[in-house]
């Protein structure tokens, strides 16, 4: 029997004393906000990201999206009932989209990235007054922009995530050390992405297929395959929920560290379920409090600061449970194999 394996079948049948117990939930969570409490300096991060993003410039697609639409519309090879209901039915969300989406909130990237609360909501107003807005001339430089801003925003969240898990596991950072490996993590951290971003286009594919009737009228049971699509979404996305851990905390490259999160978070799944939901409820729960204040109001940046302080901490806490998690693992793996030599 494969050694992994061995250890589930070896926790049912011993007693659970002669075993380490697993990673404490609350034990991290109290770790990683007595880190930042101790680093308060890493929550710059998040403030500079979010203060930028508030009363900064805006990057703005409006003009663009009203060209496509007027290509879309007057272009004979087009003209068919389908693209015709299709376009309707869209045409307000784009104006929309036009409108409110600020290009650069690229910025915060995922998986890797700096968190942000302005992230989604590109105000138009702030403190300041209206804020200064570019339209974007081109396809060309929208396309220029995303993969401009998109790698600025992966190189950021890879120093960003470099420092937090240093304050985390070792309880100081090393600037000049993280700023010498950072070339190598914002490599490991590219190739990360480009596997999410392979898996979400895979299982995107069906969904476009059908994407045209939910939107046109799919009634429940277009809710009911947008809702079947979440679920699959996150059903292969569990398994890569500590794949960036790896990479910063015992600098495993991309690959070897997907593997070896995706086989902690199988061997503790209902604990480690367990702590990112947590982590979620305190995180989202908390940002409720911070959207609370009108954006025009200097009143912002105290959620602002508040947001960064959560996230970050939370952030601490997950390489505080990462390092625990495979303590305990490679423990029971040690102990499955003496017990297979026993028997």
């Amino acid at each position: 029997m494969h050694p992994y394996g061995k250890i589930l079948t070896i926790m049912t049948q011993a007693d659970t004393k002669a075993f380490p117990s697993p990673p404490s939930l609350v034990k991290s969570l109290l770790a990683g906000f007595d880190t930042i409490s101790n680093h308060i300096g890493l929550i710059f991060f998040g403030v500079v990201l979010d203060m930028f993003l508030w009363l900064g410039p805006q990057i703005r697609l409006e003009k663009l999206l009203q060209t496509f639409l007027g290509w879309t519309t007057f272009n004979p090879d087009l003209q068919t009932q389908e693209v015709a209901d299709l376009m309707d039915a869209n045409r307000e969300a784009l104006l929309m989209l036009g409108e409110r989406v600020n290009l650069l909130t690229i910025l915060r990237t995922f998986p890797i990235g700096v968190p942000s609360l302005m992230f989604g909501r590109s105000p138009g107003l702030n403190p300041m007054g209206e804020s200064l807005t570019w339209q974007v001339p081109s396809f060309g430089a929208a396309l220029a922009l995303w993969i401009g801003l998109l790698l600025i925003g992966l190189l950021g969240g890879t120093f960003y995530f470099k420092v937090v898990a240093q304050a985390a596991l070792n309880g100081k950072v090393e600037w000049f050390h993280t700023i010498k490996d950072c070339p190598w993590h914002f490599l490991q951290v590219v190739q990360l992405s480009l596997l999410w971003l392979a898996i979400i286009f895979a299982i995107s594919i069906p969904l476009a297929c059908v994407l045209p009737f939910i939107l046109t009228g799919g009634g429940s049971l277009g809710t009911f395959i947008l809702v079947g699509y979440g679920v699959l979404l996150v059903w292969l996305l569990m398994p890569l929920i500590f794949a960036p851990h790896g990479i910063f905390a015992n600098r495993s490259s991309m690959w070897p560290s997907v593997v070896q999160g995706a086989r902690l978070t199988r061997l503790t799944l209902p604990a480690s379920g367990l702590f990112f939901l947590t982590a979620i409820i305190l995180s989202q729960g908390m940002d409720l409090l911070w959207s609370k204040t009108d954006e025009i109001s200097w009143l912002t940046t105290i959620g602002i600061i508040g947001h960064a302080f959560i996230t970050t901490s939370l952030i601490a806490a997950s390489f505080v449970y990462y390092r625990d998690a495979n303590n305990w693992m490679q423990r029971m793996m040690q102990k499955a194999k003496l017990t297979s030599i026993k028997t």
